[in-house]
């Protein structure tokens, strides 16, 4: 929370009981060449979820997953329109992503605080 300069990169996650990456009210992140594994009949093993943060990118990942591959956030009712953080600034690409029965990228939930400027490119949904 609250950081500025995050890098995660190269590393595989695995199995996660709830979602794996979470940065919240943070800027200036890379996120680059994760895998993130979880079985696809599980539920709430949301990959990445960035959280009210800006100057995002998300590239070059594998994820399979049992809920969203990727579902950008900014607070969560009152809350969030009270903080008023939007997530903004965010680029996804060369992601692949395997979820049988949810989003590839959601937009939401929990996003009272706003979302703009979100480009995806290169996206293999299966």
């Amino acid at each position: 929370m609250h950081s500025d300069g995050i890098q995660i990169s190269n590393l595989t996650f695995l199995n996660s009981p709830s979602w794996h990456i979470h940065p919240v009210y943070s800027s200036n992140i890379v996120i680059q060449g994760l895998t993130i594994l979880a079985p696809v009949t599980v539920p709430i093993t949301d990959g990445i979820n960035p959280d009210s943060c800006t100057n995002t990118r998300i590239e070059d990942c594998y994820i399979v997953s049992g809920d969203d591959c990727i579902a950008v956030k900014s607070g969560w009712d009152q809350y969030g329109i009270n903080y008023g953080m939007p997530t903004k600034q965010l680029l996804i690409r060369r992601l692949t992503c395997i979820t049988p029965d949810s989003a590839v990228i959601a937009l939401g939930s929990e996003m009272s605080g706003g979302i703009e400027d979100v480009r995806a490119e290169d996206i293999v949904a299966i």
